[in-house]
């Protein structure tokens, strides 16, 4: 459902021995499930990132186009990115420069 429903889901599956076989995906990438996804050996394995702070941008260009009179296409997508253990330091490199963000 979202990155807390995982988290919680990460916990239960720990708290009953069982984190070796599963595996769990989160949606929106937040702050603590980038955290759990540096952990070693968690069943967190994903979370989608959404990237909210890009929609702004796209809505101004596509405000801009619409206002002008220009052709706009019937759907703007901004990309998302499964975020992983593997890419989560790429997108999101400052995390360890948050003063919430736990020491990992």
């Amino acid at each position: 459902m979202n990155d807390a429903s995982a988290l919680a889901a990460v916990r239960a599956f720990q708290e009953a021995g069982r984190a070796e076989r599963c595996a769990v995906v989160g949606q929106n990438a937040e702050p603590d499930a980038r955290t759990e996804l540096r952990q070693p050996k968690t069943p967190l394995v994903a979370s989608v990132g959404y990237f909210p702070e890009r929609y702004g941008d796209a809505l101004i260009r596509l405000a801009l186009d619409i206002l002008s009179g220009k052709a706009v296409p019937p759907a703007v997508f901004i990309k998302h990115q499964v975020i992983t253990r593997e890419n989560v330091d790429h997108f999101y490199p400052n995390d360890a420069l948050s003063p919430t963000s736990p020491s990992y």
